[in-house]
This record gives structure tokens, C-alpha cells and sequence, in this order.
């Protein structure tokens, strides 16, 4: 019920606000905590643009041959960067979770000491819930079945091409998925419009 109402959030509000809704539904319920979820939600997020932009480079690499404007390969060198580099940070921070905190908490204490504590509790808890892969294989598992997941709506927009007798080789319809995904996922307009 919590991800079915936390999925028409992401969908309906501007964005990309509905992936507050989740964490704080799941810890208001006594789930995990809101810091835990958010968390989550964010690595959730990081992977399925790692995997969709990957899955953007791949498809550029094959169309080498073919006539693709510069600014959708500059766009989606650009978002495979983003999400490579927030990954990056994600993995950094966690491993030194302690020298992150505390270096954010002496930067920000230059600034006001309150906000300092907070902010450093906040991605304290943060830091924490990216725990959630208790080993290598839970995140080698997760990282599987996104890419299946991603795989198999290629396929589902291939079949939907064929079904509509628009007559395309399968690579056409990953790059279409992946040009539509990376194209409303910045800006993430209520209802994707």
C-alpha cells in the first residue's frame, strides 16, 4: 500500500517531490526510519540512472554509425556522468561515514552551529540507511534484476512498436525507452507531461 501510493506521488507531483512520501509514510508506520528510507530511496533512484544511462551509452555505441544529433549524445553522456558521480559520492561517503559527517558538520559550523548538528544528524541517518545491502550479493542482486527490469520494458516498447506497425530493429526502441526515461526524469513533470 505504502508503494503504491509513494509510486503516484512520484507520478503526479512536480519534481520528483512523491519520493518524499515513502520514507515518511514507512516511519510513520514504524517501518524504518524517515532518514533509512530516504536513503534507500535515493540509491533506488542513483542505480535506475546509472543503469538507464548505461543502457544510453551502450545503445549510442552501437548507433555509431547512425545520425544522432550531438545534444542527445552530449545529454546523455551528461545524465551518465551525474548519476556515475552521485554513485561515486554514495559509495565514498558510506565507506567513511564518520570523516563525511564530520567534515560536513565543521563546514556548515563555520556557518551556524545548529544547522551544523542538524544537517550532520540528517546525513548521519542518511549514511546509515545505504545499509540496507547487507552484502555484496543483496546489491549484485538489486543491480540483476534493474537491469532485467529495464531490459524487459525495451522489449515491451519493441513489442508496442511492432504491435502499431512501426517498423524499427530492436535498438530503436531502447534508445526511444532511454531518451523518454533520461527526458522526464530532470525536470520529472507532474504526470510527466
Amino acid at each position: 500500500a505504502i508503494n503504491g501510493v509513494a509510486f503516484a506521488a512520484v507520478f503526479l507531483m512536480p519534481f520528483r517531490l512523491g519520493e518524499f512520501v515513502r520514507p515518511n509514510m514507512a516511519a510513520s508506520r514504524g517501518i524504518m526510519r524517515a532518514s533509512a528510507g530516504l536513503a534507500a530511496t535515493a540509491l533506488e533512484r542513483v542505480l535506475d540512472g546509472i543503469v538507464t544511462t548505461g543502457c544510453f551509452g551502450i545503445v549510442l555505441l552501437l548507433m555509431h554509425d547512425r545520425e544522432v544529433p550531438a545534444y542527445v549524445r552530449a545529454g546523455g553522456w551528461t545524465a551518465l556522468a551525474v548519476f556515475g558521480g552521485a554513485l561515486a559520492f554514495f559509495v565514498a561517503a558510506f565507506w567513511w561515514r564518520a570523516w563525511t559527517t564530520t567534515t560536513v558538520e565543521r563546514v556548515l559550523s563555520l556557518f551556524h552551529g545548529g544547522v551544523a548538528k542538524k544537517v550532520g544528524g540528517m546525513l548521519r541517518g542518511f549514511l546509515d540507511g545505504l545499509a540496507c545491502f547487507k552484502k555484496p550479493t543483496d546489491l549484485a542482486a538489486y543491480l540483476f534484476l534493474t537491469v532485467a527490469y529495464w531490459f524487459l520494458n525495451g522489449v515491451s516498447m519493441y513489442v508496442l512498436m511492432m504491435g502499431m506497425h512501426i517498423d524499427v530493429e530492436p535498438l530503436a526502441a531502447f534508445f526511444t525507452l532511454c531518451f523518454l526515461v533520461i527526458g522526464v526524469m530532470i525536470p520529472a513533470p507532474p504526470g510527466n507531461v
